[in-house]
Parts: structure tokens; sequence; C-alpha cells
């Protein structure tokens, strides 16, 4: 299509003045998104986790302190969100304890984990050398003195966790330390939270252990301050009716020749032969009304009230007779 030279002068008067309206281009910075890991909780929840896992660091310091000397000390050093497949893969010869816990139902909602060597550390503080064994020695199996004593401190981190926050309701460690087989109860859900202890028994930086609590990621939903969306409160009837109300006063355009007419549904819906729609130009000649481009009925012109309108004839399913 040609233009002319004062419409082109005009549009480029017009883009000049546009461009230099127009903001300065910056750099849009691109936020890092993980796809590995779940992302139920924002960041405001996860601030809510890290408050509240503060208060077990806090206790666990104190009963720490109670067999691993003054210098014993807990921190939370880490909440993370997982797929239970990142969690069935441990490091290369690393080797874990688990612990499983039950809710107030009994039912098994989570596990502590330590790695062997931790584990085996924390247990000759306890014992002192009457076992005289060698804390690297991961071949070994846990004697059930030393299974009775882990389960105690897998406890304490339970208990610790139940004191933080009320809404968990009464947690309890389950009998049982599981070093071959991952503990059953990780298979209940696809979703968990990784709670990870840093554990300090003295002043050398060999003396630190990690200790992690994992529970399922829906539990920690009312203590991170996440609330599940409201059920509706309409029935399904009610519902459908809402919505057919809804539709119903959807607007629709008719097309004719020479001329429009915009309808709700409703109205649309209720047209019969010899109904008459208004329009707003004259035409003599026989008229097909569309609806979002597919034929509805046929009319013919006529004049209603001074104004130029059109007669519905019969609609598509009657022309098609």
């Amino acid at each position: 299509m040609s233009c002319s030279p004062d419409r082109y002068a005009l549009l480029q008067l017009l883009r000049s003045r546009l461009a230099a309206a127009a903001p300065a281009p910056t750099d849009t910075a691109a936020e890092p998104w993980d796809w590995t890991c779940p992302h139920r909780f924002s960041s405001e929840h996860r601030r809510k986790l890290a408050e509240m896992a503060a208060q077990p660091a806090e206790w666990l310091t104190e009963e720490f302190r109670k067999f691993a000397g003054e210098t014993a000390a807990v921190e939370c050093s880490q909440i993370s969100e997982h797929y239970l497949s990142d969690l069935t893969q441990p490091s290369v010869g690393e080797r874990l304890c688990w612990a499983t816990f039950g809710g107030p139902d009994n039912a098994a909602v989570g596990t502590v984990v330590v790695d062997e060597k931790t584990a085996r550390g924390w247990l000759k503080q306890l014992l002192g050398d009457t076992e005289e064994r060698d804390e690297t020695a991961s071949g070994d199996e846990l004697s059930p003195l030393e299974q009775s004593l882990l389960l105690d401190i897998a406890g304490l981190f339970v208990r610790s966790l139940a004191r933080a926050d009320g809404s968990l309701g009464r947690l309890s460690i389950c009998p049982g330390i599981s070093m071959e087989a991952l503990p059953p109860v990780l298979k209940t859900a696809d979703e968990w939270v990784r709670m990870e202890f840093l554990v300090r028994c003295g002043n050398e930086a060999s003396a630190a252990g990690k200790a992690a609590i994992l529970i399922r990621s829906d539990d920690l939903d009312a203590p991170a301050g996440r609330r599940p969306p409201e059920a509706a409160s309409l029935s399904p009837d009610a519902q459908a009716a809402r919505m057919v109300a809804h539709l119903h006063e959807m607007p629709i355009t008719l097309d004719a020749v020479l001329g429009d007419v915009r309808l709700t549904l409703e109205e649309v819906l209720s047209l019969a032969p010899d109904d008459i729609l208004l329009l707003d130009r004259m035409t003599t000649d026989p008229i097909n009304i569309e609806a979002e481009g597919q034929p509805l009925m046929n009319g013919r012109p006529a004049r209603s009230a001074g104004k130029n309108a059109v007669v519905i004839t019969a609609t598509t399913a009657q022309a098609h007779v």
C-alpha cells in the first residue's frame, strides 16, 4: 500500500516522539529457579520454618551438653525441600542410620538421619572406652545397647521439634535403627523438608557432625503459615446455577450485512422467527446473521419505530430443513 509524503512525514514524527518518551532499556535480572526440588513454601514460609527450627537447636544444645560437655553446641544449618528421589541417593561410601518417628495417630511421618561416623562418635562419648570400638569401623553392626542409646538421641531431635510447634501434635520415636534399608516412611510422600543440624561436641572441627530431621512437607504447612485454599461454601447445584447465570450475561456480537447488534447469550437463545433486531443502517438485501463467524439465523430487512431493523425469518436449523 502506498503512503503519501504527508502521511509518511507524520508517521516519522510520531515514531521519533515515541522513541524519545520511551524509558531507556534496562537489563532484566533473571531469577534462578531450581527444577530439581519442590517449591511448596515461599520465602516467608521458609522464614517461619527457620524461626521454628531455631528453638529445637537451643533445647538440643542443653541436652547434648549433659553428655558431651559444656562446649557442645547445636544449630540449624539448613532447611531445604527435596523430592523422594533426591533423599534416597546417599553419597558414595556413606552409611546412614535412620530412626523413624510417628505422629499423634502413631502413623510414621518422618525420620531422623545421621551418618554412621557421627553416630559412633556420639556413642563413644556416652560409653567412654568400654566398647573400645573404632568409630570408623563402618562394617560392624550396632549392638543392642548402642541402638538403644542412638534411639534416645534421635528421640531428643523428635521431641525438640514437637516442642517447637504445637500444631505438629505428639511426636514419638519408633523402635529400631535402620542402616541397611531405607525406612518405609520415605515411600509415603514424594515431597519432604530436611532440617539439618550441625552438632559440635568439641573445639576441633573434626568433632562436628550433622544430623537431619526429614518430615513430610504437608505436615509443615501449619507451622509455615501455609493455609490450604478454603473449600467453596456453595453447593454443586448453586455453583452450576451461578455459572449459567454468568454465561447468560456474556455479550455476543451478531453481525448482519451493513449492520450489527450486541446481545447477551440469554437474548440470543431466546430469539425466534418474527422477532425484530434494530440495526444502524438500511439494507435491502437478504440478511444472514452470524455469531462468532458461525451462521445463526436468517432474516429480511424491515423498519421498526422509524429505525432500520431485521425480522428473523428462520433459525439456522429451520433454514436447513
